[in-house]
């Protein structure tokens, strides 16, 4: 908060690290159980603890969701906005990471959820896990200089996905 103030940031939205840009690391454990009960320990940290006290307002809580599973997805969303939290990461190109595209029926419960508890969504530049580039020899900065394109893909996606016209009020 001392450095927001030094650079005279009112809010920041706390995007996820070490689970990745939206939990991919709880996507890829094998024990489903575990991975969902450290999906809600990080929302329950983020929402209670980091982005509590003097931080509350200032600090905004990306919750993270299940990405396996849809309809627990939703419950989270519910659980999280039932805590404060109305903001949710979520991955710019869903295939990408071995799920279901946003073209299809899957998502749904979780749309409807984030609809119905007024949760943004939010996909962080990367949360594709994806890298895209030219060549298999171009250097690291050709495709750091094109990750824009996976954001500007899943902006597409969305564009064309129809869900905007089927949830109306989903931000």
């Amino acid at each position: 908060l001392t450095d927001m103030e030094a650079n005279h940031t009112d809010v920041s939205m706390c995007f996820p690290t070490f689970p990745r840009f939206c939990g991919q690391t709880f996507l890829e454990r094998e024990d489903k159980e575990l991975a969902l009960l450290c999906v809600r320990a990080y929302n329950d940290f983020m929402i209670d603890e980091w982005c509590a006290g003097d931080g509350a307002g200032r600090l905004i809580p990306q919750t993270l969701i299940p990405l396996w599973d849809p309809d627990l997805a939703a419950e989270e969303i519910c659980r999280c906005a039932g805590k404060g939290s109305h903001a949710v990461a979520f991955c710019e190109i869903p295939p990408y990471l071995g799920l279901p595209s946003i073209h299809s029926d899957h998502w749904d419960p979780f749309f409807a959820a984030c609809q119905e508890t007024e949760t943004v969504i939010n996909m962080h530049i990367g949360s594709a896990s994806r890298l895209t580039t030219t060549s298999p020899d171009a250097p690291l900065l050709v495709p750091i200089a094109l990750t824009a394109q996976n954001a500007e893909a899943g902006f597409a996606d969305w564009l064309s996905s129809g869900k905007l016209a089927r949830f109306p009020t989903l931000r």
